[in-house]
């Protein structure tokens, strides 16, 4: 059973079973793991830049669309890769006891990074340059000249 609006995951269950072995995936329901492995494939969508034949995906696309599934019955994905940036490149933080006080100081190389909360995942997905990391910046627009 899949949920309706979501794409059909790359992996299927069967290899999924395969992969994850916690007792998180193990004690969850075929309709829970079949939910988490259809939004590892939208995080996978929107962290990544698919640049693969959907239809075949390889083995590299399978393993990390089921490793992200495992993790997503733990902790939501997009949950995780927000909560994992706010404190990045913290140089010093002040806190004062009297009249609250709270002052912070941020390296800005570091701060303005971005910070890849599953490298593991992107090791895998970066194989063949399948899906390389969609980092944020400047895009590239065509422009017509008149």
């Amino acid at each position: 059973m899949s949920i309706i609006g979501l794409p059909e995951s790359y992996a299927s269950l069967e290899y999924a079973d395969e992969i994850n072995t916690s007792s998180a995936w193990l004690s969850s329901s075929d309709e829970q793991k079949e939910a988490a492995l259809q939004w590892a494939r939208v995080y996978i969508e929107k962290t990544y830049r698919v640049m693969f034949d959907q239809s075949a995906p390889s083995n590299a696309v399978k393993t990390a669309n089921s490793m992200l599934s495992e993790k997503q019955l733990i902790t939501p994905l997009f949950s995780t890769a927000s909560a994992s940036q706010p404190e990045r490149g913290l140089k010093s933080k002040r806190v004062k006891g009297g009249p609250a006080e709270v002052a912070k100081e941020y390296d800005t190389v570091r701060s303005n990074s971005w910070y890849d909360p599953f490298p593991e995942i992107s090791s895998l997905l970066n194989l063949d340059g399948l899906c390389p990391i969609n980092k944020g910046g400047a895009k590239s627009v065509a422009m017509l000249r008149r």
